[in-house]
């Protein structure tokens, strides 16, 4: 199942439903977290534009004005719902996986422009986090950076960084790129994990090096696919909660 995340800064604007159908099919996406719909009587018409025709659940949590406003938006045929959490700043829907027995959380965040709000929504997701079992997905748009290099046309803040690194640390999550291939059927797939492997990086966190390392092995992977001209498809996040 293929998982996607969008801050769409309006869900009214011309062409951005269109688009986001278009990188669904594109990249068979099942699950959809969309952020910043500034509506606030977003309707299911509406909502309906973003998917593709096909049979979809949704929950929203409407805009205040013209200030937020999240939707998490899926295929019912692939992941069915059990229970729910809704929240200015996030979504959160626990369910299982069909056809694979899983139980696992998607939680769909949008943090808020000022720090205080974004240390308010760390604590309360903490919370959550330590109350769930098994796997977690957070699909988001955080609002913040880890590191210097990472902000672009404004300045660092040095401490709402370290409240959001700390906020990753003490919740366990791991950061993953959202695309790629598909490269666990690869031939030699033990040789292309070690070279993977064997990447070192600068990295400054231990969660961003075994990022660099699996980036490796999924270049290594690309590799190997090129020659056997396999298709595309996109990866998705998941951590699992002990």
């Amino acid at each position: 199942m293929n998982w996607a995340s969008l801050n769409v800064k309006g869900a009214g604007g011309l062409g951005k439903a269109s688009l986001v159908r278009s990188l669904l099919k594109e990249n068979n996406i099942s699950f959809l977290a969309l952020q910043e719909t500034q509506m606030c009587n977003l309707t299911e018409a509406r909502i309906r534009k973003f998917w593709d025709g096909s049979t979809m659940e949704y929950i929203k949590f409407d805009a205040s004005g013209r200030s937020g406003g999240i939707v998490s938006i899926w295929n019912p045929g692939l992941f069915k719902k059990d229970m729910e959490m809704v929240d200015r700043n996030f979504i959160m829907v626990r369910g299982e996986l069909i056809g694979a027995g899983i139980e696992i959380s998607v939680i769909n965040v949008y943090a808020q422009s000022t720090g205080t709000e974004r240390r308010r929504l760390w604590n309360s997701l903490l919370s959550i986090l330590d109350e769930l079992q098994g796997l977690c997905l957070l699909i988001r748009d955080f609002n913040e950076v880890r590191v210097p290099e990472d902000r672009w046309n404004s300045n660092f803040d040095s401490n709402n960084a370290l409240h959001f690194n700390n906020f990753i640390g003490s919740a366990g999550l791991l950061e993953y790129p959202m695309s790629g291939r598909s490269w666990l059927d690869i031939p030699g797939l033990e040789e292309v994990v070690k070279k993977g492997l064997g990447c070192h990086g600068n990295e400054r966190f231990k969660d961003q090096l075994l990022g660099c390392k699996l980036k490796g092995v999924k270049d290594e992977a690309k590799n190997g696919e090129k020659h056997a001209k396999r298709p595309k498809k996109k990866n998705s996040l998941k951590r699992s909660i002990k």
